[in-house]
């Protein structure tokens, strides 16, 4: 049944006149697409794909610890490229991005990026992909948040106890986040106070509070373990 669905909506969608319907007709068949995973292994190979007309193939990756395939949200990533700098990729690249550091490979897509970035920890990237001009002369206010996150983590892993347990997975120390950490702790207060606002949420005011403070706020939005 979501097959149909997902094939039903790429239908319409190649059929859409103007990027917005086709953009969200897309990110609707991503949501579909999800439902196709399958928690029994391809007999053939690590990635199984599911051929759309009108679109192309689809990609499902088995995982092993989870013993299930993961959806490589093909449709989030057509848009996001096809669409960048515009307000339905904008729609897109939000709903990629909530997809978190555990969401899928589009933290390795380079495509993302900008030319000759080679970082490869996670908020460094997101912070690239957000600040690119194309994104930031959007104003889009769910990717400033991310962005915000993107910096507080930066300076909230610089001033970690060395026995935080996920640096210790991963090898890390805060030392190794020093770096560019104080600008990154006030660019995160910039971007939550003066586009995003604070006023009516007691949450994000406290964090400013600790930001201001030079404490730790344990933001690990965009920290993955391994980085």
């Amino acid at each position: 049944m979501e097959e149909s669905t997902v094939r039903e909506l790429v239908k319409k969608a190649v059929q859409a006149q103007k990027p917005q319907p086709w953009a969200s007709l897309l990110i609707q068949a991503d949501t579909e697409a999800v439902k196709l995973e399958r928690r029994e292994r391809n007999e053939c190979c690590d990635v199984r794909c599911v051929k759309i007309a009108g679109f192309g193939d689809l990609h499902y990756r088995w995982n092993d610890l989870q013993q299930s395939e993961n959806y490589e949200h093909d449709f989030l990533r057509k848009v996001v490229r096809l669409l960048r700098g515009t307000p339905p990729g904008a729609d897109a690249l939000a709903a990629l991005l909530s997809l978190g550091p555990y969401g899928g490979p589009w933290f390795d897509d380079d495509e993302l990026l900008p030319d000759e970035f080679t970082e490869m920890a996670l908020h460094r990237r997101i912070i690239a992909i957000l600040t690119s001009p194309s994104w930031q002369k959007l104003k889009d206010a769910r990717l400033l948040k991310m962005l915000a996150e993107a910096y507080e983590t930066w300076w909230s892993l610089s001033v970690a106890k060395p026995d935080d347990p996920e640096l210790q997975q991963s090898g890390a120390h805060a030392t190794d986040y020093l770096g560019g950490a104080e600008l990154a702790r006030r660019k995160a207060i910039d971007l939550y106070e003066g586009t995003l606002g604070s006023r009516n949420d007691p949450a994000l005011r406290s964090r400013i509070a600790s930001l201001r403070r030079r404490q730790d706020t344990h933001q690990r939005a965009w920290f993955r373990a391994g980085d």
